[in-house]
């Protein structure tokens, strides 16, 4: 993993989860800094929802409850990604985001 370059991190996968036909997009607006960037984008165009890797097990099963409450989302595929409890990504993603040691 020594040549990959970071910049790709955002664009990567692990190989059990390979091609999925899926689109990942990264917004980037150097003019401003904000916490989200809205995209609208039709339901009928979801077909899975993959809840991100830090949100906490113990939640997971009431996250995936609540969201398929919500009109038309009942069949909705919805799972908790696992990507952060890989020991090789770990190691790669630190390479991006070294951990620094707190000077308080």
């Amino acid at each position: 993993m020594a040549d990959i370059d970071v910049e790709q991190l955002p664009f990567l996968k692990r190989w059990p989860y390979g091609d999925e036909a899926e689109y990942r997009v990264v917004h980037v607006d150097p003019h401003n800094s904000k916490p989200f960037h809205d995209v609208p984008i039709s339901l009928s165009h979801v077909r899975r929802v993959t809840l991100g890797p830090w949100l906490a097990n113990a939640l997971s099963e009431s996250v995936k409850k609540t969201l398929k409450s919500i009109d038309g989302c009942s069949n909705l595929k919805i799972y908790r990604s696992t990507l952060i409890d890989n020991q090789e990504w770990k190691k790669l993603a630190g390479r991006a985001a070294p951990i620094l040691p707190d000077h308080r």
